[in-house]
């Protein structure tokens, strides 16, 4: 299979979680993804000084408040329904649950894909790789989600990121076949998808949770090609097209933060990494550029922690982050980010600053403190408040 073929630098304006759950899409991509390997984006998490700043912004989603509906229509309180977007246009409005013109949607119990349900509880929305099983004829087959699929026309629906983390439980799963209604601990829902079905067996699973290798690798083949998917929870589009939001006062780093941290939580296909400002200060030169902080193929639930402690104190050096990011995926050596040095009150005046260890000064040897070459193409996402 061929690699991901883009490299992307953009400066992403996240004003609130609106743009952080839309715009990820973007660095997705419409393109296919190896088994082994995901996506690539670098974020840029802006922790200067100004990050302090208060802001009144819109509260983010809480899955544990139901919202209200939006008008009379009926759908407007039917949590059976997921709903969804393809491709990564960013002008394209999501689903409402008050129109029952909007075929984009799907009923739940069909989603066999355990890592979107479970973002889907949690964070409202889910971004991946997702197919539907037809059949056409005789024979089935996995295939793209259709813009008017309707909710009662997908008979089966499942991801890519399940394939990658091998779970092939399909938890919650219950499909009705051949008039008899099966649930995720029969066999005929678990394992991975498979295409070339036949109607008679409605063997489109591999059949069991334990999984091959070679059942995987098949799999992964079901998820060649095609657009990414975002899908919706009712209750988070409810949130998301509410006339009168609740607004909050916080810092412009919790913002930050919190928008960052659902990304990471709702997007398991990408491969994320973290990069910060260095102090750049009190001189021009001094402290300047910035340094990853987490490098790509750690666990989103590490970044997570990285994030959250994130402290606003430096000046906005970017255009030299920009530089060493480029230097990061060119597998050049390191320019800037062993420059953030401790900065003692004599120096800095009113405050002191600790300095912080880049993460490839942490490798033994001189020789390895040039960033390695990636293997695959990647993005930059720059949070800018």
């Amino acid at each position: 299979m061929k690699r991901i073929k883009y490299f992307i630098f953009a400066t992403t304006v996240l004003v609130s979680f609106f743009t952080a759950s839309e715009d990820i899409e973007l660095y997705v991509g419409d393109k296919k993804v190896q088994f082994d390997t995901k996506p690539q984006v670098l974020i840029i998490f802006d922790n200067s000084a100004s990050m302090n700043q208060k802001i009144t912004t819109v509260e983010g989603y809480k899955s544990d408040i139901i919202y209200p509906v939006v008008s009379s229509f009926d759908n407007s309180l039917n949590e059976d329904f997921v709903y969804f977007t393809i491709g990564s246009g960013v002008d394209d409005e999501l689903p409402r649950t008050d129109k029952n013109s909007d075929t984009k949607r799907f009923n739940s119990p069909v989603n066999g894909c355990d890592a979107a349900r479970k973002s889907l509880e949690t964070y409202g929305f889910y971004t991946g790789f997702i197919r539907e099983h037809q059949f056409k004829g005789s024979t089935g087959s996995w295939v793209e989600l259709q813009e008017n699929s309707g909710a009662s026309t997908i008979a089966a629906l499942d991801c890519l990121d399940d394939v990658i983390a091998k779970d092939g439980k399909n938890s919650q799963m219950s499909l009705k076949i051949g008039g008899k209604t099966y649930t995720s601990p029969d066999s005929i829902l678990q394992g991975v998808p498979k295409n070339g079905a036949t109607k008679s067996k409605n063997d489109f699973y591999s059949g069991s949770a334990t999984l091959t290798e070679a059942q995987l690798d098949s799999a992964a083949n079901v998820f060649s090609g095609g657009q990414v998917v975002t899908l919706y929870h009712p209750n988070y589009l409810r949130w998301y097209h509410a006339e009168n939001k609740k607004t909050v006062e916080l810092a412009r780093l919790e913002v930050a933060q919190e928008a960052i941290t659902t990304v990471l939580n709702a997007t398991p296909i990408v491969d994320f990494g973290l990069m910060i400002f260095n102090l750049d200060f009190p001189y021009e030169g001094d402290r300047d550029g910035g340094r990853i902080i987490a490098n790509f193929g750690q666990v989103n639930t590490d970044i997570i922690s990285k994030v959250a402690s994130i402290e606003a104190e430096t000046n906005t050096p970017l255009c030299e982050t920009l530089t060493e990011a480029f230097r990061f995926f060119s597998g050049r050596s390191v320019k800037y980010a062993f420059e953030d040095t401790n900065c003692y009150q004599r120096e800095c005046g009113s405050f002191s600053y600790t300095g912080n260890t880049p993460l490839m000064m942490r490798q033994p040897c001189p020789a390895q403190a040039m960033f390695p070459h990636l293997r695959k193409d990647a993005a930059v996402m720059h949070t800018l408040f």
